[in-house]
């Protein structure tokens, strides 16, 4: 089974504009997306050419894929990953607001 992994550019701007910490990488293999921060190929793998290759049903325009066995550092779903930069998103709403959360 081919695993493809990719970044997250949305993730690489927020984390970037707000220091957050959003995991960056996309891991797809079996069917299922796993957000992590660090991923490790134990084997061979390559980078896709993307003048040969059309963009994944996501957008990503490069990626790289493998067959080997591949270890994430904090792996997550997609919906861990947004529930995290939702958390985020309300603390940066809480500082623009002066500390106030807005239901006062």
């Amino acid at each position: 089974m081919t695993t493809i992994i990719h970044v997250n550019r949305q993730f690489i701007a927020f984390n970037t504009k707000y220091g957050s910490i959003l995991p960056t990488y996309i891991v797809r293999k079996n069917n299922k997306s796993y957000y992590a921060y660090s991923v490790e190929i134990n084997g061979p793998s390559y980078f896709v050419d993307p003048r040969r290759h059309k963009p994944l049903n996501c957008g990503a325009r490069a990626w790289m894929e493998t067959t080997s066995e591949v270890i994430m550092t904090g792996a997550m779903t997609y919906q861990e990953a947004i529930k995290l930069k939702s958390e985020y998103e309300n603390v940066i709403k809480i500082r623009s607001n002066g500390g106030r959360n807005g239901t006062e």
